[in-house]
């Protein structure tokens, strides 16, 4: 009876020993597992942080873009409404010619490469330069009008 008695302290001691091992490898992993925890909390701090400086550089971007594309937007809303660089406006980009083949090169590109309502405009302007701007040096022509 006695030995059977020591057996069962010496299996409770055993058990008593596997679960204080156990627990001590849980606490090792727990230990390890807030380490990586802590690590990515740090890099996300480090990540936001990273974001709140582009986002504030962004906005300064946005801030001093935005006037300055108003600016350009405003003045060419005025150069298009004002009436005396109304003519400028409708003949904006000249190229020069040097022979009636290469007015009718251009005048081909253009009828490709515009709608409709443009090739009318183009035609005529093309007949423009050719009846009244002839000379032997060069003629313009509107490329767009």
């Amino acid at each position: 009876m006695m030995y059977e008695h020591s057996r069962q302290i010496n299996a409770t001691l055993k058990k008593c020993s596997e679960m204080d091992d156990m627990c001590h490898l849980y606490n090792m992993e727990l230990m390890q597992q807030r380490e990586r925890i802590e690590n990515l909390k740090r890099k996300l701090h480090s990540y936001n942080k990273n974001i709140e400086e582009q986002e504030s550089i962004f906005k300064n971007v946005v801030k001093y873009t935005d006037g300055f594309i108003n600016n350009i937007i405003t003045f060419l809303e005025r150069f298009s409404n004002s009436k005396e660089l109304n003519v400028l406006s409708n003949c904006a980009k000249y190229c020069l010619a040097d022979d009636v083949d290469e007015l009718n090169l251009i005048n081909n590109f253009n009828k490709v490469n515009n709608i409709s309502s443009h090739k009318k405009k183009e035609i005529k302007t093309t007949k423009l330069v050719n009846n009244k701007y002839k000379n032997d040096y060069s003629n313009k022509i509107s490329i767009y009008s």
